[in-house]
């Protein structure tokens, strides 16, 4: 409902609300009986009228506010998978403080440090904040509509920690040589990467589904 169509659905109400007041006031006993029980039940009507017409009124607003609500959490949700660059500068960072540490052979003896000095705290801050984007979303929306992604945020978590866990072993487990170990991890940079990238795109893709659907 536009804001001119609200509008004159309020003025309406009022007018036919003041027109329930006018008639109910402005006839005396002095007036024809039948005429006065005329305008009586008029105005009765009248007053339903507006009751009627302000309940509408105010489920249309409720659609209203809800369609608009829906629309700003699969907004936020798309904005912030929108950004494919975000993926390549986590992963290539990941790579290059690995790779560092594949020459220096250096490790910490606490596997959480581990995670947190070779980028992973990048990607816990930016999954907290789509995770939270996601829940929010999921609310609001319907079955069908989430059936509408390919790839979950979940999911999408679930392929990072493994890449992570590869590039880990690739770097500090591994025996094989040091040069093959630099192929290696080369190599799953790549792998990792394109999939990573390919997930959050879905994620991307189910969230302009939904926006184009709602704009129809």
């Amino acid at each position: 409902m536009s804001r001119t169509n609200s509008y004159l659905i309020f003025c309406y109400c009022c007018l036919l609300f003041c027109a329930g007041v006018v008639f109910s006031f402005i006839f005396t006993k002095t007036g024809e009986v039948s005429f006065i029980t005329f305008l009586g039940a008029l105005s009765s009507l009248a007053t339903i009228g507006a009751a009627l017409t302000a309940v509408y009124a105010l489920n249309s607003w409720r659609t209203q506010f809800k369609h608009a609500e829906k629309y700003r959490m699969i907004k936020e949700l798309r904005d912030m998978t929108s950004d494919s660059d975000f993926i390549r500068r986590f992963v290539i960072s990941v790579r290059d403080q690995l790779m560092s540490s594949l020459y220096s052979e250096s490790l910490e003896d606490d596997p959480s440090e581990v995670m947190k000095d070779f980028g992973m705290e990048l990607w816990w801050q930016h999954s907290k904040s789509l995770n939270y984007a996601w829940n929010n979303m999921c609310e609001i929306l319907s079955d069908e509509d989430i059936s509408r992604f390919a790839t979950r945020p979940s999911d999408l978590d679930d392929s990072v920690t493994e890449w992570f866990e590869k590039m880990i072993y690739i770097v500090f487990e591994d025996g094989s040589p040091r040069l093959r170990r630099h192929l290696n991890l080369v190599k799953e940079t790549a792998r990792g990467g394109k999939e990573i990238t390919s997930q959050y795109k879905e994620l991307e893709t189910g969230a302009r589904a939904i926006i184009k659907n709602l704009s129809a």
